[in-house]
């Protein structure tokens, strides 16, 4: 096992969100305005996913990730984030310049235009998982929606990020359930900024955060008993709606 200082597989994620200087140092001051040390961009990098707690981490990263996506999708060639510009004009956003400038804004909703942005660039699959809440306000999974991909990186990629969804409330993912996902608004970027953190955490042979086998995870919350509501129809047109 790599030690927690060798990020081997992972060092280009670096490379891809922090890309100027003026990054690089912006981490090094969030990383100490959180009370950890860091005396240097490297220093900070490298303590942002094994010693920095998860909350912590989603208050650092997300704002970075949201710069990425938005980059992305303004400038990307990836397959989505070309669809995504030859989309416009659109019903709900004319202007494409409009409707990024709203998104680049800290705490503003996003969605799965921005998720998959990411992904791509990240080279990961992209799964989620619509869910509504039961009786007792637990979400569990939509009835009759299984966990789907958004976005399938190359054959040989084998990270995977997993949302599950509550349609217009919440992004997060499954670690200690709901809450354990920030939702200030940046809760997509949070729940990635999770697995980024599991990823390599991971395979510096630290603690585990999350559990990524997709299909473990459904095993798990599939035991609870799923009970209709007269809101299902609402959900499921949210769903066909969404810009996947």
């Amino acid at each position: 096992m790599p030690s927690e200082f060798e990020m081997s597989k992972y060092d280009d994620y670096k490379f891809i969100i922090f890309d100027t200087e003026e990054k690089k140092e912006r981490l090094v001051q969030a990383i100490i305005s959180r009370g950890y040390a860091a005396e240097h961009f490297e220093d900070a990098y490298k303590r942002l996913f094994v010693k920095v707690n998860e909350a912590d981490i989603q208050k650092i990263l997300a704002p970075f990730l949201r710069e990425l996506a938005i980059h992305q999708l303004r400038n990307s060639d990836t397959p989505h984030c070309k669809h995504f510009r030859n989309s416009f004009p659109r019903s709900d956003y004319p202007d494409m310049d409009v409707f990024l400038q709203r998104q680049q804004r800290n705490y503003v909703w996003a969605g799965a235009d921005e998720a998959v942005a990411l992904a791509e660039v990240f080279g990961l699959n992209l799964i989620m998982t619509y869910t509504q809440r039961d009786v007792e306000g637990n979400h569990l999974p939509m009835e009759g929606w299984e966990p789907h991909y958004c976005h399938q990186a190359s054959p040989a990629a084998n990270d995977s990020v997993h949302l599950y969804f509550s349609p217009g409330v919440h992004y997060f993912v499954y670690h200690n359930g709901y809450s354990q996902t920030i939702g200030d608004g940046n809760c997509l970027y949070n729940g990635f900024a999770q697995h980024l953190q599991q990823f390599i955490a991971f395979e510096s042979n630290h603690t585990q955060y999350l559990e990524h086998c997709d299909e473990e995870i459904f095993k798990i919350i599939i035991f609870y008993i799923m009970i209709p509501t007269s809101h299902t129809s609402f959900y499921i047109s949210v769903i066909f709606h969404t810009r996947i």
